[in-house]
């Protein structure tokens, strides 16, 4: 397993590699020994680290805000200038708060803004992620 923290952010993934626990050092985070096998997981635990740091460094250069879960995005291959689900949700209450008076009461954007908030908590509490990447581009949102 992987685990990323960012901020009091944590999240974790798997390397998609088995390691023997009698073999394996916790203090050092590596393999024990000599072998082969242990060899090629430290090669594996050692580029999967200076991946993780490279693309914390990418998205820090890029986005005023980085998160864990965009690091751990970005490793795994998912595009990070992608709008999360509450980006876009945040985006649409914008939008709606321009309506305020008009078309829409006060409550009515109030009740958006409580679903929103309920929407981050469930995602943190149900399936332990901060967000989720929408399929749509920010160029078309």
């Amino acid at each position: 397993m992987a685990r990323i923290t960012l901020n009091g952010e944590i999240v974790q993934f798997s390397l998609k590699c088995g390691v023997n626990p009698d073999e394996w050092n916790p203090r050092a985070q590596r393999v024990n020994g000599k072998s082969i096998n242990a060899i090629k997981i430290n090669d594996l635990l050692d580029s999967s680290r200076a991946k993780i740091y490279s693309h914390y460094r990418e998205i820090s250069e890029r986005e005023s805000s980085i998160t864990a879960e965009k690091v751990k995005n970005s490793f795994l291959g998912f595009k990070t200038n992608q709008l999360s689900l509450l980006e876009l949700f945040d985006k649409h209450i914008k939008d709606i708060e321009t309506k305020v008076g008009k078309d829409l009461t006060h409550v009515s954007y109030l009740r958006y803004v409580c679903v929103r908030n309920r929407l981050e908590l469930f995602m943190r509490n149900k399936y332990n992620i901060s967000d989720v990447e929408m399929a749509c581009s920010r160029s078309q949102a």
